[in-house]
């Protein structure tokens, strides 16, 4: 599978502050994010998160509230590589999700392979 644009971003923009599925690090884990905000929000955050800030968006300033040592910066991202990182935490929320369905026990899973 080819990686995503955003992925490539993601790697080098995002991951010395971010996880997807990991746990916080020095920002929020981002698992999930996709679903608890509106796409349009995460672009113009991505994009300048300070902007919202300075327009008291209550999302963006709930989150400067929670992680007061740090400050999302501006990361001088076009509105595509912005979408193209909201796509990959989409795409990532979404393969950790069918991750998490709970396998079989070991003893039920000859039952899935039949050789005829």
């Amino acid at each position: 599978m080819s990686s995503q644009p955003g992925q490539v971003l993601f790697k080098k923009l995002c991951a010395p502050c971010h996880t997807v599925g990991v746990g916080d690090r020095v920002g929020p884990d981002l698992r999930g994010i996709t679903n608890r905000r509106d796409q349009t929000w995460l672009s113009s955050f991505i994009q300048s998160p300070a902007k919202l800030r300075a327009r008291q968006d209550p999302d963006a300033l709930a989150l400067a509230a929670e992680y007061p040592a740090v400050r999302m910066p501006a990361l001088g991202l076009s509105q595509n590589d912005a979408a193209d990182l909201v796509s990959y935490l989409a795409a990532e929320t979404a393969r950790l999700a069918d991750a998490d369905v709970p396998t079989l026990p070991a003893s039920s899973q000859h039952d899935h392979h039949h050789h005829h």
